[in-house]
């Protein structure tokens, strides 16, 4: 059985993933798709320990810095976590 954990940033603030959005026209059925993917880093402190089998983590985007990540700015990876299994 997996453990699950509440995951939260130490302050207990809210925070967004790093994620990409585009939409494109598929050339055979001229549908219109909407995409959107959630971009990944490897998994560092605590999170080494949760995601263990694949070795990944959710980009975090802390909210003071999501004006930089909208604007394609350099951010700086959040990774000190606190965790509770629940």
């Amino acid at each position: 059985k997996e453990t699950k954990y509440l995951i939260e940033l130490p302050n207990s603030e809210l925070f967004s993933f790093a994620g990409l959005y585009d939409q494109w026209i598929d050339k055979i059925t001229g549908e219109i798709i909407n995409s959107c993917s959630i971009v990944t880093t490897e998994a560092k402190g605590v999170m080494r320990e949760i995601h263990n089998s694949k070795m990944r983590m959710p980009m975090i985007i802390e909210n003071n810095q999501m004006e930089d990540w909208l604007k394609n700015k350099e951010t700086n990876l959040f990774f000190d976590f606190k965790t509770f299994e629940v």
